[in-house]
């Protein structure tokens, strides 16, 4: 009965480590994972931002005039950030954009992290109205009429977003989709 219990404690340690080293070994393989990915996206924002030679993280991002969906004009340099804030640019059309406008929804629960995040399009007023509504209208909207400013940007893919501290220095800038966990880290 002895060897029995000692054979079954025996069984049961080396399962145990087994179980615990198989934790610690996916971990280890997801955070590799996750600094090649950061990796590939600074490679890909890099040469992204190469090709549209317009903006450079340190620089001010360039002033614009838009239109909030209320109607008025509101140029971007008078905005009153209080903190380091993200501007998303995105469009109804694009795929990607709509799981981004889903994962920025998330923050919806606490209104000072919202009130950092900021969406410029250039696509139908009536569609931005419409996006808005889908989101209880919880997303600051700025109107990029006739695509002026993510033409002068040379924005060439959605969703890009820009990551600026409170005197519109550019912080950052990340090309494609932003995680929940990404914002996170951001706005922290």
């Amino acid at each position: 009965m002895r060897q029995k219990l000692i054979f079954f404690l025996v069984i049961v340690g080396v399962s145990s480590a087994a179980y615990f080293f198989g934790v610690e070994a996916a971990s280890f393989l997801n955070s590799m994972r996750t600094e090649t990915k950061k990796k590939e996206n600074l490679k890909f924002r890099d040469l992204t931002l190469d090709k549209m030679q317009t903006i450079q993280i340190g620089e001010r991002l360039p002033n614009h005039l838009f239109y909030e969906l209320n109607g008025n004009m509101l140029e971007l340099q008078k905005i009153r950030l209080q903190e380091v804030s993200i501007f998303t640019y995105a469009t109804t059309e694009c795929h990607f954009c709509d799981e981004q406008f889903e994962i920025l929804s998330g923050f919806s629960a606490d209104s000072t992290l919202m009130s950092r995040i900021w969406i410029v399009s250039p696509s139908n007023p009536f569609e931005l109205f419409k996006l808005n509504k889908r989101f209880n209208n919880r997303f600051k909207i700025l109107y990029d009429h006739d695509s002026q400013f993510c033409d002068n940007l040379k924005i060439m893919t959605f969703p890009f977003h820009i990551i600026v501290e409170s005197d519109f220095v550019i912080k950052d800038i990340v090309v494609g989709q932003m995680g929940t966990n990404e914002i996170k880290e951001i706005l922290k």
